[in-house]
């Protein structure tokens, strides 16, 4: 699986404070985007984290996309 922060489409991601410590894959399809994976936590336990949004309209949707940053961002704090 990619590594946020280093390649795949999450290679962009703005969930900086967990580069290299989450392996996800996203996924996207006409109203709805998604991210499943698994994330290092600072205290050594590995999570599995996934996300969906769906919705019609598009903003909701590309919006989501921050909210996922800051949810991988969360569990890597744990």
């Amino acid at each position: 699986m990619p590594i946020v922060g280093v390649d795949g489409t999450l290679r962009r991601s703005k969930a900086r404070t967990a580069q290299g410590a989450a392996h996800l894959k996203t996924g996207s399809l006409r109203d709805v985007a998604a991210i499943a994976g698994y994330v290092l936590g600072n205290s050594g336990k590995r999570y599995v984290l996934v996300a969906i949004a769906n919705h019609s309209s598009p903003g909701v949707v590309n919006a989501a996309r921050q909210v996922f940053d800051a949810l991988i961002e969360w569990t890597q704090a744990d």
